[in-house]
């Protein structure tokens, strides 16, 4: 893994600190051009008051949740957050990612491959075993040979 230089940690503390901001600016803005532009029943709802205005601002205003909602969530899915409530305060967001899971499957990660590093070596030392054997048998016999010379 490379460093990182100098110009990448300023564009991604900026991105970190201003990223989010700037999409709800553009949500808002592009909820703004959904509502100016809505067309308008020439039946206005009673919800709008029969006002043109006040259901163009009500458009925007729904635009802006279908954007920001969703963008909501995948900011805090980015920082290993995410929804856990909706009550009459609101939605709630609480950190959803374990650490504590995340080191433990790092753990059991590192136990296998552990385990096979262990096979590996018993292997080698069977073989160095078997060779060792055979040289052993080598001696004694050369030794036998020694003896009923002497």
């Amino acid at each position: 893994m490379r460093p990182e230089t100098s110009a990448w940690k300023k564009f991604r503390s900026a991105l970190e600190r201003y990223g989010f901001a700037a999409l709800v600016v553009v949500a808002m803005v592009g909820a703004t051009v959904i509502g100016v532009t809505a067309t308008v029943p020439p039946d206005l709802p009673v919800f709008a008051l029969r006002s043109r205005s006040l259901y163009q601002v009500e458009v925007a205003g729904g635009c802006f949740l279908v954007f920001y909602i969703p963008l909501l969530a995948f900011v805090l899915a980015l920082n290993g957050r995410g929804f856990t409530q909706l009550g009459p305060r609101g939605l709630k967001a609480e950190q959803v990612v374990n650490h504590q899971q995340l080191a433990l499957k790092g753990q059991e990660e590192r136990i296998e491959s552990l385990k096979d590093d262990v096979g590996l070596t018993a292997a080698a030392l069977r073989a160095v075993y078997e060779q060792l054997r055979e040289d052993v048998k080598e001696l004694r016999t050369r030794l036998d040979m020694l003896d009923r010379k002497g």
